[in-house]
This record gives structure tokens, C-alpha cells and sequence, in this order.
């Protein structure tokens, strides 16, 4: 059984630790400013029947739980000013290794 297995058979006994992320909140526009998509700044993923057996079953709205195994291929920092302070970041980009659909 590889660590993947592992994690599912962890999940599923309700022993697993999970860490739940909150997801970025949108910005209220400033006066003059146009409000942005709520959904634009969250993390998409891209996928297509090939990769994911179980996308040629959904419709749009459609609510999937996956647990992936990912690895880290690049992590990059940015900064930008923003009046008077500084404002940094990271992102990475995590290539999926092997995922599973939690039912």
C-alpha cells in the first residue's frame, strides 16, 4: 500500500487530519471600481474526461470532492506596492500526480 492508499484508507476510517482552507473572500470595490466575479480569484482546476474519468458525468454547478496527490514543481514569491506597504505573496504550481473522488 503506497502513501497515497494510505491517506484514502485514513480518510475513509476517519482518522485522517485535514486541514480545511479558507478560500480567498473578494475584495468590496472601491468607490468608481467595478465589482470583480467572486469566484475569479479562487484556485481552478483544469482538467478533461481523459485525465478525470468523472468530469464526463458532471454538469455545471455540479459539486465534486477530490483528494489529490500533488507534487510541487515551482514555488515563486511576488511583492507590489500598495500605498504605503508592501503586499507578498506566494503561488505554486502543483502538477497532480494520481486524485480520487470521495463519495
Amino acid at each position: 500500500m503506497d502513501a497515497f492508499e494510505k491517506t484514502i484508507n485514513k480518510v475513509s476510517k476517519g482518522s485522517a487530519i485535514i486541514n480545511v482552507f479558507d478560500v480567498i473572500k473578494p475584495m468590496k470595490p472601491k468607490k468608481g471600481e467595478i465589482a470583480m466575479n467572486p469566484d475569479y480569484n479562487k484556485p481552478h482546476l483544469y482538467a478533461s474526461d481523459k485525465e478525470v474519468p468523472i468530469i464526463g458525468k458532471l454538469k455545471a454547478g455540479d459539486t465534486v470532492y477530490l483528494l489529490m496527490q500533488c507534487k510541487v514543481e515551482s514555488v515563486s514569491s511576488y511583492s507590489r506596492q500598495e500605498k504605503d506597504k508592501v503586499e507578498e505573496s506566494k503561488e505554486a504550481c502543483l502538477m497532480i500526480e494520481r486524485m480520487a473522488e470521495v463519495k
